[in-house]
This record gives structure tokens, C-alpha cells and sequence, in this order.
């Protein structure tokens, strides 16, 4: 018999993948980008502590959503950057290319890094002025 956790894991994980490609074909944004975002926050729940059931369906819509909207802005810049700084760089890693990965990494790091450093950021600008 199945552990009642690893079912409810699998329940929840599979509902919050139907959920987010749905909206995402809603909004848009690239299914499988989404994807690829919502892996990278399976991937940092899996090493975080221990949260309820709706924290974690919550921070995993924001790390498919972040990923969805960031990660084809941050691949055009990493790729157009790299073709011109990087002289070994292959012609075949394009935007389409990198934002998959870039997904996944703005998945794993977006609401617990990227969001804290963005607020951060504001502030010391709102100081400033």
C-alpha cells in the first residue's frame, strides 16, 4: 500500500501541472516553459523545509509563473550577451535554446532569491530618493 504522503504528493503535484498548463495556454505563456519553471521549484521543495499543502501549490503557480514571464527576457539577454563577449560560443545556442534551462533555474530560484533581492532593491532606490 502506497505511503498516504507520496500519493498526496503526486496528487497535488499532478493537479498543479494540469493547473498551470491550463493557465498557461490561457495567458499565453509557453506550456512548456511553465513546465520547466514548476520542476525548478519541485526540485527546491524537495530540499526546504516541510510546508503545508497550500503553500506549496502557492509557491509552485509563482515559481511556473515567474519562470514563464522572466525566463525569454533573461535567455534573449544571456544569449545576445554570450554571442558577442564569448568568442567560443555556438551559433546553434539561441534564445529558444537557453530558455528552457533558465526556466527551470528562475523556477528554483525565483520566489525565495530573485523576488527578496528585487524588494531589496527597491528599497535602497526608494532611499535614494
Amino acid at each position: 500500500m502506497a505511503e498516504p504522503t507520496s500519493t498526496t504528493g503526486f496528487l497535488l503535484g499532478l493537479s498543479s501541472t494540469f493547473g498551470i498548463t491550463v493557465f498557461g495556454v490561457a495567458t499565453g505563456l509557453h506550456p512548456a516553459i511553465l513546465l520547466a519553471g514548476f520542476s525548478g521549484g519541485l526540485w527546491y521543495l524537495s530540499i526546504e523545509q516541510p510546508a503545508g499543502a497550500l503553500a506549496r501549490v502557492l509557491f509552485l503557480g509563482g515559481s511556473s509563473l515567474v519562470a514563464g514571464y522572466l525566463a525569454p527576457v533573461i535567455a534573449a539577454l544571456v544569449a545576445a550577451a554570450a554571442a558577442k563577449t564569448v568568442p567560443f560560443w555556438p551559433a546553434d545556442i539561441t534564445r529558444d535554446v537557453l530558455q528552457f534551462p533558465v526556466a527551470f533555474c528562475v523556477g528554483f530560484l525565483g520566489l525565495r532569491w530573485i523576488g527578496p533581492a528585487l524588494l531589496r532593491r527597491a528599497q535602497k532606490a526608494e532611499e535614494q530618493l
